[in-house]
């Protein structure tokens, strides 16, 4: 009889012996109590209660009734970070955990390849005995982001004068790079077209260089008073009217008449390739006027070399890095 009543409350006789048990209780209550102490046996409302703590109480009641059913049911995003094993949830989370991180990696990845350090490979004699064929160096484009670009400095860079855009990093650190060519055993993209080049930085803005005897000659724009030549090129190259054209031809003129002296530098090249004298008959009077945001490059094996003797002055903004490193 206990099971019955444990699962389904008091039945027949018993459920009326309590129901009679409860009325006497009730009864007995009111009689001990009265109506100046216990309840009202109308209502249920104790006896001194007054009319405004009665509508207090039934507000508040009817307050917690309704903030119990409007209260909004938890978001999918509370849920979904509450969520406990071993639920749907919390796999669910677990699994976006490892897919964010993955994500946060490559990107992170990416930025370091495009912007700090990335691995190429040389290919071509052109630096040599410097850089070898087929040696895998590091490169890092800050030097160019902060303008760091110095003499002296070995570079890798379009030779197109493309300046670089972060669509085209982008491209190459995921298609073009040395990892993809090593793993892949193919050469990349750039290599196959030839696009960059890798070279030695000889001038830098406000730099001019000259060849005389097969020497190398530098001296600077300030050194012969033609400082306007700087203002005069980026004329031209913002805006090439015939004006500014024939602008720029003039203090250039100017520059070729200011013929290399003991007042101008003959570089000490210890990095050029010494079983080779350079042969500089083919460049001999010519001159390189550097720019502002521009550069002069050479390679060191200046006999196999194709650099700025025939391709000019090249902008720095189409340095795809800097060569780590002492060379």
């Amino acid at each position: 009889m206990s099971l019955f009543k444990d699962l389904f409350g008091p039945i027949d006789d018993e459920s009326k012996a309590e129901e009679n048990s409860e009325d006497a209780v009730k009864e007995e209550y009111f009689t001990q109590e009265g109506p100046e102490g216990g309840e009202n046996p109308d209502d249920g409302i104790p006896a001194g209660t007054s009319d405004t703590e009665v509508a207090e109480e039934n507000n508040l009641a009817d307050g917690e009734a309704e903030e119990t059913a409007e209260k909004p049911e938890k978001s999918f995003f509370k849920r979904l970070k509450n969520a406990e094993k071993p639920s749907g949830l919390y796999y669910l989370r677990e699994t976006l955990s490892y897919v964010l991180i993955f994500i946060l990696a490559v990107i992170l990845g990416l930025l370091i390849n495009i912007y700090i350090v990335r691995l190429s490979r040389v290919n071509g004699t052109s630096m040599y005995p410097t850089l070898q064929n087929g040696q895998y160096l590091l490169t890092s484009r800050l030097p160019v982001i902060f303008r760091d670009i110095r003499r002296g400095d070995v570079v890798v860079f379009d030779h197109t004068g493309e300046v670089r855009d972060f669509g085209k990093d982008l491209k190459e650190a995921l298609l073009d790079n040395a990892i993809v060519v090593l793993l892949s055993g193919k050469k990349s993209e750039s290599e196959e077209s030839h696009t960059y080049y890798i070279k030695r930085v000889i001038g830098i803005e406000g730099d001019v260089i000259a060849f005389k005897d097969n020497k190398v000659y530098r001296t600077t724009l300030e050194n012969l008073g033609l400082e306007e030549y700087i203002e005069a090129n980026n004329r031209y190259n913002s805006d090439p009217t015939p004006a500014n054209i024939a602008a720029r031809e003039e203090i250039y003129y100017k520059i070729t008449q200011k013929k290399p002296d003991e007042t101008w530098e003959v570089l000490d090249e210890p990095y050029v390739n010494s079983e080779e004298t350079p042969n500089y008959k083919t460049v001999e009077g010519k001159y390189w006027v550097v720019g502002e945001g521009e550069m002069f490059v050479m390679g060191d094996n200046r006999n196999k070399s194709r650099d700025g003797r025939a391709i000019g002055v090249m902008p720095i903004d189409s340095i795809m890095g800097k060569v780590l490193g002492e060379h």
